[in-house]
């Protein structure tokens, strides 16, 4: 969400503001947060005394409907702000004065932050799933652990463990990206801890982050034609969806989850597919062209499941798409290759994303613009798209690229193999 930071009055509509962050323009620390998604937030800044930082706790949420019993008025909201600025004077926490009862494990501490979280709703859920996974794994001894007894030294002492790959229940996960993951949980989380208790990572030298070094999967140009006799050889609806996902670039969620209603013009000689904002990760309107070669199979699809919501339909699935098919995937490891950023090897991690990688590569080779590329997968940065290639525009001004990087990929449209379409095997 694009940040927007404005002032509103007492006199102000609430129920109007468009997403972004409002300060209140005499009530001081209080601000009111409007999502996306059309929730209203009010919340109180300041720093309690001895402290020394700036802590944002939450007063309550506004409905435009004034008649929920849980809603909290503008009025309401700026009591309730300066009654916690009360607090601040005195070196309390307005968040453990009010649950009548302080936060004194680590546990809590996490229970505190991630709760929290889901109630503001601006946080994606995958992320809050992530640190409740590594608070399991890593720190599962911590949960009711004393914050008094959490020196730098002992935390220290565990991020390495974890860089290591030493660490977990079983001692054997770990690796200087997870070290990193846990340390800002440990940070973050102690935002939620009484003011006696001081951060002890922050301006610790010795609990700065690990280097990371990210690897990439990626599809090798001399590979590509071996990789694709494998997929043949799997066939069904698997070998549909890797061949659309070379040709479109989709993410994952957008090409398993692919809708026919997305596609338009496709009896034409210049189709495309339209992700909408509210499925596309960077939450505006993603448009493809189509290629002959994926043309034709969707055609195909479309004869033999007319009646279908989805591109790749499955009865067993709760979403009704297929799903990750990752035996097959397993079966496609000899011809992957993972290269890290400085050319060193690692584990092999199979999956959607190597199609977006092969694509980036060919449209860079065959457009030598890295905007072109950007373009075709959605991309907002053209730092982003540096990466794979290290290898709103009109989708028409790149349908000759992207022809070209699919023929080079998948070859003509007469050396396309048509699949019979069945259950997607491995999936």
């Amino acid at each position: 969400m694009a940040t927007k930071r404005n002032t509103i009055t007492n006199r102000t509509n609430l129920s109007r503001l468009e997403p972004g962050r409002y300060r209140h323009e005499t009530e001081r620390g209080l601000w009111l947060k409007v999502t996306e998604a059309g929730r209203r937030y009010f919340h109180v800044r300041g720093t309690p005394k001895g402290l020394g930082r700036e802590i944002t706790r939450k007063l309550g949420e506004f409905h435009p409907d004034t008649e929920r019993p849980d809603t909290l008025t503008l009025a309401q909201a700026r009591e309730a702000a300066a009654e916690a600025r009360a607090l601040f004077l005195q070196g309390i926490d307005p968040k453990t004065e009010k649950s009548g009862d302080a936060i004194e494990t680590f546990g809590g501490l996490v229970e505190a932050m991630l709760s929290d979280a889901e109630q503001r709703g601006d946080r994606k859920p995958s992320g809050i799933k992530g640190d409740r996974r590594n608070l399991e794994v890593f720190l599962f001894d911590w949960k009711a652990r004393p914050l008094g007894e959490l020196t730098p030294e002992v935390i220290a002492d565990r991020l390495v463990s974890i860089a290591k790959g030493r660490a977990g229940e079983d001692g054997k996960h770990g690796g200087p990206t997870a070290a990193n993951r846990v340390r800002a949980l440990i940070s973050s989380a102690w935002r939620y801890a009484p003011a006696e208790f001081p951060n002890p990572i922050r301006g610790r030298h010795t609990l700065r982050p690990q280097p990371e070094v990210k690897a990439f999967t990626i599809l090798p140009k001399d590979e590509t034609a071996a990789f694709l006799e494998a997929v043949d050889a799997i066939g069904g609806d698997f070998a549909d969806l890797i061949r659309i996902g070379l040709a479109t670039g989709l993410r994952r969620s957008n090409l398993l989850g692919l809708r026919w209603e997305w596609l338009d013009g496709l009896d034409g000689d210049r189709p495309t597919v339209t992700v909408p904002a509210s499925d596309f990760k960077g939450k505006r309107d993603h448009t493809v062209p189509i290629v002959p070669q994926a043309a034709d199979i969707l055609r195909r699809r479309r004869a033999e499941r007319p009646a279908s919501l989805f591109v790749f339909p499955s009865e067993t699935s709760k979403r009704g798409h297929l799903g990750e098919c990752r035996r097959a995937w397993r079966k496609l490891v000899p011809f992957l290759e993972a290269r890290t950023k400085n050319g060193s090897s690692d584990v092999i991690r199979p999956g959607w994303h190597v199609l977006r990688r092969r694509l980036a590569v060919a449209l860079k080779s065959v457009s030598n613009s890295r905007d072109v590329a950007g373009d075709v997968l959605g991309h907002k940065r053209g730092t982003v798209t540096e990466l794979y290639t290290e290898t709103e525009t009109d989708p028409e001004a790149v349908r000759g690229h992207l022809e070209r990087a699919v023929n080079q990929i998948l070859g003509t449209v007469a050396e396309v193999v048509a699949h019979p379409n069945s259950k997607a095997a491995g999936a």
